[in-house]
């Protein structure tokens, strides 16, 4: 080994770099996780955040502090703030297991040697086995003990953020999950959604024009079926999923108000001249339903076996796919600081549909078909409830439509409510 005596009365000090390396097995020192933002590769350590030279990946060499030279960092307001995310959002977002960072830059500024900095902007604190997505210039993570949802939300003044719970109505139905994706859906009026994926369930929370918050929905997969991952690309949704020794990929799309059957997995086949239709491998051993593709008339559930079913008519052009069940249960929105101690009596209820049918409101089925010389015509309309006694609002309104492939189109529901001293 060459061993090269620098004199310091001649060498500048800004041309010469002392390197160490990144990676550190000795020390145990290794990336706990990583992001990419504005052409360069970070990584996250215990408590400090490194980022590549700018356009190689592979070099994290912080050189004489060119503008192109690798940025290092460190987090020094906390000992025990290890990094568990790094996310690419309007700035570039450090997640820790205490707090929440961003390394703001101006917008005619790049994050370079000279401007890097980071600065703690909230102390919620990030779980490590959930991801961080964003839509516009929001980010979501779910906090360090897995049972609710924040909004890292860009204020713009000062280049700063602030995190606020957008699930405090719904964290009965947050358990420590494992994925959530943004995505944005509609044509017209685009409306956000937050996907988030609960061990074999799949939860939806819906903002509303600037973003309000509106609801949390649940679809439950069988117990077999293990959710493994959750990706959105434009307004598709794409959900990796497993069961037994298979792995296998469901596609949800935008929906279409304008059709007239909704169906999950749905293929199209044609029965042959014994009624029976072939052809069906990937259903094996599962309960498939199956409509007519002419005037969509259901022909009900029937159990896959030899990758065939029997529907009992001939050389009909169908369509074949899964069902489940749809249910729609209120939140209680008399929660949180403008909450008071007296119970709700409710002593109406109106829910308006619209070209629904083959649904309950509280276990009563909805009269909701009518017939045209033996023809079944779907209603739409207001479903009134007026209970003898009344109940109260912390007992939760439950719709239910029962595997069907008819959309389920609830307008509006409104309640008639007056207040119980207890």
């Amino acid at each position: 080994t060459e061993i090269k005596v620098i004199d310091p009365a001649t060498v500048n000090g800004s041309l010469v770099a002392v390197r160490k390396p990144l990676f550190n097995a000795a020390s145990a020192q290794f990336p706990q996780c990583s992001g990419y933002y504005q052409d360069r590769l970070y990584y996250g350590f215990n408590n400090f955040l490194s980022g590549s030279k700018l356009g190689d990946f592979k070099s994290f060499d912080v050189g004489t502090g060119e503008d192109t030279d690798a940025l290092v960092i460190s987090l020094k307001d906390n000992a025990d703030n290890s990094i568990i995310n790094v996310h690419g959002g309007k700035q570039l977002e450090v997640y820790t297991k205490n707090s929440e960072y961003v390394c703001p830059q101006q917008t005619d500024q790049a994050l370079t040697p000279s401007t890097f900095s980071i600065k703690s902007q909230s102390s919620i604190g990030s779980n490590e086995n959930c991801n961080i997505d964003g839509y516009m210039n929001d980010s979501y993570f779910v906090n360090r003990s897995g049972k609710s949802i924040y909004a890292f939300k860009f204020n713009g003044v000062g280049l700063a953020y602030s995190s606020f719970n957008i699930s405090e109505q719904a964290s009965s139905l947050i358990n420590s999950p494992s994925k959530i994706s943004a995505i944005s859906v509609g044509t017209e009026s685009k409306e956000e959604l937050l996907l988030y994926c609960n061990n074999d369930s799949l939860n939806c929370m819906q903002y509303q024009g600037s973003g309000s918050y509106a609801a949390f929905s649940s679809f439950e997969f069988e117990e077999d079926i293990e959710i493994k991952d959750i990706s959105t690309i434009g307004d598709e949704t794409f959900v990796l999923a497993y069961k037994g020794s298979y792995y296998f990929i469901l596609k949800f799309e935008s929906f279409d108000a304008n059709n007239d059957i909704t169906m999950d997995f749905r293929v199209e086949r044609t029965s042959d001249g014994s009624g029976i239709v072939a052809s069906l491998d990937e259903y094996e051993s599962t309960t498939v339903y199956v409509i007519r593709q002419s005037d969509n008339y259901f022909y009900g559930g029937f159990q896959v076996s030899g990758n065939q079913i029997n529907i009992d008519d001939f050389n009909a052009d169908v369509y074949v796919g899964y069902l489940f069940d749809c249910e729609i249960e209120l939140l209680n929105y008399f929660y949180g600081e403008d909450s008071f101690n007296y119970p709700k009596k409710i002593s109406k209820l109106y829910v308006d549909y619209y070209n629904s049918q083959n649904f309950s409101v509280n276990g009563t089925k909805v009269p909701q078909l009518s017939l045209n010389n033996g023809i079944e015509i779907i209603k739409t309309g207001v479903y009134e409830e007026r209970p003898l006694l009344g109940w109260f609002k912390d007992s939760s309104l439950s719709i239910l439509q029962e595997r069907s492939p008819y959309n389920l189109n609830i307008t509006k529901i409104q309640y008639e409510i007056t207040a119980k001293n207890l």
